[in-house]
């Protein structure tokens, strides 16, 4: 299972119209035209009904196609998430993907009832099935990789044959609309033979433009979202003229709105792993692992700088590794402006590393005087939730870190800030 649209020498920062594959593809495609079939399941934008139920046989073209269209009033009945629960994306292989729960990409957020469209075309062979001789789909890295990912045909081609269908005869009387091609950003594939049980399915995720962010919106934020706007907006207007003022805006950034959202309105649940029930055992609730964390801080770091014209970069290369985060700016004069950010869990064993080790290595290689350097805590005050570090609280860990950060600014005469942020779990102002 990988992503549909990314070479493995350099796999994309945001993620769009990713896919996983669950079968033989060489098998399939070794069949003539004429033996296969193609199945496109999604769900139809709410806006844009009401639909009518029911079956719907006609000849698209070349092709003959049967549609269902089905109302699905629970997940106990749900198609498309029986799918995704059956073709899950083994560990590592689409982290991002993996982080995100099924509603927060399904473009109906799992709220039923909602529309299923189900289109059958035969005979059909889509270009997943035009392998190169290597047994893999062909694609264009390179030129992907300049103008990002292509539109996907398939998609077009299903929401083309339903918008012949509402406008069609055996269709009148019920004012469906067209869907456009941002409105269907989930769906399923499969692709089988006709007459044997042979076949395969594809899951495409974020085929639409800014799906992967409006779908990391909805996982972080949800109901918080015009709040979370509310907030970017009351930031002050900044003017960034070179790498100090830079940095000033991005911790500013980290104090107000990152830190304010976790410590003061406790958005913490994205970065645990939830208290999980199976049969007789129970597994505790526990901070999530730095590279499961890292897309949800991306977020939050690029929604709140975008005010400021910073575009924040995750995990790029620069020279001794990979760094977490490095926000640039490009000034007046076409310079290009830019400060890292190293992120660490505060129970990593070599937490205080990335203060003295990694990040003025990042900083050289940029190069930039000025870097930011962002602790997570985790650990409550009565370690109900979570215990580690054992052997100091988070005032300590404080200390030393400012401690060690007022060493390395003078010894090197570097210029990093410094924030230590608490994830823990605490009780509620009822309790």
């Amino acid at each position: 299972m990988t992503p549909n649209n990314t070479s493995p020498e350099s796999p994309p920062l945001d993620m769009q119209d990713v896919c996983l594959t669950s079968g033989d593809i060489k098998e399939i495609a070794a069949f003539s035209d004429d033996e296969i079939v193609v199945r496109y399941d999604f769900a139809l934008p709410h806006d844009k009904g009401p639909y009518r139920e029911g079956t719907y046989k006609f000849k698209y073209n070349s092709y003959q196609v049967e549609i269902q269209i089905a109302s699905i009033k629970s997940e106990s009945s749900d198609p498309l998430i029986q799918t995704i629960r059956d073709s899950a994306p083994s560990p590592g292989a689409v982290p991002e993907l993996g982080e995100l729960p099924y509603e927060a990409y399904s473009d109906y957020k799992s709220a039923y009832p909602y529309t299923l469209a189900r289109i059958v075309i035969y005979p059909f062979r889509p270009s997943c099935l035009n392998l190169d001789t290597n047994g893999n789909p062909l694609m264009d890295y390179e030129r992907s990789s300049i103008a990002g990912p292509p539109i996907n045909e398939e998609k077009i081609l299903a929401l083309r044959i339903l918008k012949f269908l509402f406008s069609s005869v055996i269709y009148q009387g019920t004012p469906s609309a067209a869907a456009i091609y941002d409105d269907v950003t989930y769906f399923h594939e499969f692709i089988f033979h006709r007459h044997r049980h042979v076949g395969i399915v594809r899951i495409h995720a974020f085929t639409s433009k800014d799906a992967y962010r409006n779908a990391y919106k909805h996982y972080v934020l949800g109901s918080e979202a015009t709040a979370f706007a509310a907030c970017l907006e009351e930031l002050p207007d900044e003017t960034i003229s070179d790498h100090a003022s830079l940095q000033s805006v991005i911790l500013h950034v980290i104090d107000n709105v990152i830190r304010f959202w976790i410590e003061d309105r406790r958005l913490t649940a994205p970065f645990w792993d939830a208290r999980r029930k199976v049969n007789s055992t129970t597994t505790p609730a526990r901070p999530k692992k730095e590279p499961d964390i890292q897309p949800t801080l991306y977020f939050l770091l690029d929604e709140s700088l975008k005010k400021y014209g910073v575009h924040v970069c995750r995990e790029p290369h620069v020279g001794p590794g990979e760094l977490d985060y490095i926000c640039s700016y490009t000034d007046k004069k076409n310079n290009r402006l830019a400060v890292p950010v190293e992120f660490k869990l505060a129970h990593h064993n070599s937490f205080l590393d990335g203060l003295s080790k990694q990040l003025p290595q990042y900083m050289k290689a940029i190069p930039t005087k000025h870097g930011i350097f962002l602790g997570l805590w985790f650990k409550d005050e009565k370690n109900m939730h979570f215990d580690k570090p054992a052997s100091y609280d988070i005032a300590e860990l404080k200390k030393a870190v400012r401690t060690e950060a007022d060493t390395i600014n003078s010894s090197d005469n570097l210029h990093i800030l410094h924030r230590i942020i608490d994830a823990s779990i605490r009780p509620t102002a009822s309790r």
